[in-house]
């Protein structure tokens, strides 16, 4: 019998003011294989009312866009926690839901010269320090009155960096250097900038600083194709405290690689980098090979950089267990272990055999979502069990497979909150032996890093091998704060410990 369509209606409002908001483009995104359209959409009238008919049963993500807002949707006025999942039920239509859409906030200001000049086509980012790195988030170069406008921030504290490459700079001439607001040499002496909900910053002021810069020069060595396009790039290979900020985009951070292999890289701040060759063949980067250097207070000269060529990594999805299952169009991909760039992705077919091209020979780490009733018992290179630990591809390895149960665990809960109103908030999931000092976590193979709680505070874990777990329920996790060792071993305390048997259901 026909499953009788259900509907989704409600209003948007201002998390700032409470007042509704018109014109906003709501979408319903399935997370599951629910009948009827993959994407639903709604848009809000003149009291901020929505109706979204003719809805089938299942999980949605709900996003929303709307010109000076977050794309992010909230349940709750204090918009600590994006929406969990909106779970329709079949037999019940949602009615009355009030979502909440949080106004932007946005960084103004200009960069100057030590003489207070504008300095046109400076990049400035905005950066922001988690779990030990400095992870830049928004950015763009200034405009002719060295002003710059970064949108769409979310209420936090934010540090700016800005950096602006003369041209051709030459042996021993100064130059400018990468510059944190307001103008500090590096990260800890900077000043960061804190942003409500709706808030357009004072006009902060960079004044870039002077200082020596320096060519680092060299030569890579070893086989590569010299036909497709390749780059030499330098990252910071220290903690946010060294103050080296290089991107991809900004002058300073990488060269192209002359016919003859050799390569030049100008304007060199004093740090500690890792020169890596990226090769841009197909479509996406992928590394060819590092060499790590220390720029003090002179030029570096006759680099050696070798390179080896990317290996393609065949692989085997082998199934035990009763039951079927189908392989077909399963995703697995490989990222490196250490950062950088070249994550290698592929896809099964019918007989779970798939190849991933172009694989750096570094090691790496997997991600393999879980195929519908299963779960990742063991991913092996030969006899060897890599599953937690990934696997190093510069030893020439370029066969694995990963071996699939039938029987797969469940974990549900439900977190109490202190009042209604209450942000849903997140449950983290830690594997046996797993910390939560190592963000890998999140991205282990077959494992669910995390779960979003519910209107109703319900919480589900599904595709997971028996063993041991624990758990932590946080409307906001501070992936910024788990540099502190303090701080881990606190959380780390609240958590919950449960056991689960193969294809039992767990409870906590």
């Amino acid at each position: 019998m026909a499953q009788k369509p259900l509907s989704v209606t409600g209003t948007v409002q201002s998390a700032q003011t409470g007042e509704p908001v018109a014109r906003v483009s709501l979408s319903l995104r399935g997370t599951n294989a629910a009948p009827g359209p993959e994407v639903l959409w709604a848009t809000t009238d003149d009291e901020g009312k929505f109706s979204f008919p003719d809805v089938p049963a299942g999980n949605y993500m709900v996003s929303a866009e709307k010109a000076g807002y977050l794309r992010a949707v909230f349940m709750t006025k204090e918009a600590r926690a994006p929406m969990a999942p909106l779970a329709v039920k079949p037999a019940a239509s949602v009615e009355k839901l009030t979502l909440y859409l949080q106004p932007q906030a946005v960084l103004v200001g200009r960069v100057v010269d030590e003489q207070g000049e504008p300095m046109e086509r400076a990049m400035v980012q905005v950066i922001v320090p988690r779990n030990g790195q400095l992870m830049p988030q928004f950015g763009g170069p200034t405009n002719d009155l060295g002003e710059f406008r970064i949108a769409g921030l979310m209420p936090g504290k934010y540090y700016l960096v800005a950096q602006r490459q003369e041209a051709g700079p030459q042996r021993g001439k100064q130059g400018y250097q990468a510059t944190f607001y307001p103008s500090a040499a590096d990260f800890t002496s900077a000043t960061p900038i804190e942003l409500k909900a709706g808030q357009t910053s004072a006009p902060a002021q960079i004044t870039l600083r002077q200082g020596n810069v320096f060519r680092v020069t060299g030569r890579v060595t070893g086989s590569w194709n010299r036909d497709q396009m390749s780059r030499v790039n330098m990252m910071p290979r220290r903690s946010p405290g060294s103050g080296q900020v290089t991107t991809f985009s900004w002058g300073g951070g990488g060269g192209n690689v002359k016919p003859d292999g050799s390569f030049e890289i100008a304007g060199v701040s004093p740090g500690e980098y890792n020169v890596t060759l990226l090769s841009y063949g197909n479509g996406r980067p992928v590394e060819l090979g590092r060499v790590p250097i220390t720029v003090t207070q002179a030029d570096l000269e006759d680099i050696n950089l070798p390179v080896q060529p990317p290996l393609n990594v065949r692989g085997k999805i082998r199934v035990e267990g009763e039951g079927e299952v189908v392989l077909e169009g399963t995703s697995i991909s490989l990222y490196p272990s250490e950062g950088g760039m070249g994550m290698a992705q592929g896809r099964a077919d019918a007989s779970g055999a798939f190849t991933l091209m172009d694989v750096g020979r570094m090691p790496h780490r997997f991600n393999f979502r879980p195929i519908p009733n299963t779960y990742v018992k063991r991913i092996l290179v030969g006899e060897r069990d890599v599953t937690l630990s990934g696997v190093d591809f510069s030893n020439g390895a370029t066969e694995f497979e990963i071996v699939l149960g039938t029987k797969p665990a469940r974990l549900q809960g439900r977190v109490s909150r202190q009042f209604d109103k209450q942000a849903p908030g997140r449950v983290i999931l830690l594997p046996e032996g797993a910390s939560l000092a190592d963000r890998s976590y999140l991205m282990m193979p077959g494992i669910q890093g995390f779960a979003n709680v519910d209107q109703e505070g319900a919480f589900e874990f599904g595709g997971l091998p028996p063993g041991k777990f624990r758990l932590l329920a946080a409307e906001e996790f501070p992936f910024d704060g788990l540099r502190s060792k303090e701080l881990v071993e606190k959380l780390e305390a609240k958590m919950t410990k449960v056991e689960i048997a193969e294809g039992a259901t767990g409870t906590a």
